[in-house]
């Protein structure tokens, strides 16, 4: 009984801690893109960057 409670503690733990990381990395992301270009949408900037990244690897 003791053991499936901490499990289940520990799952909902681990998954909370994913859930602020995916989030807190989203932020920064936005933060980053906002400071280096604020004249344009950081999401497409984030996404244009990763395009331009792809592209340098196919090269």
């Amino acid at each position: 009984m003791f053991s499936s409670e901490s499990a289940d503690s520990m799952s909902i733990c681990i998954t909370l801690s994913l859930i602020s990381v995916q989030f807190s990395y989203k932020v920064w992301a936005y933060l980053y893109a906002r400071i280096t270009m604020p004249d344009h949408k950081p999401y497409n900037i984030f996404f244009s960057e990763i395009a331009k990244a792809e592209e340098a690897e196919e090269v």
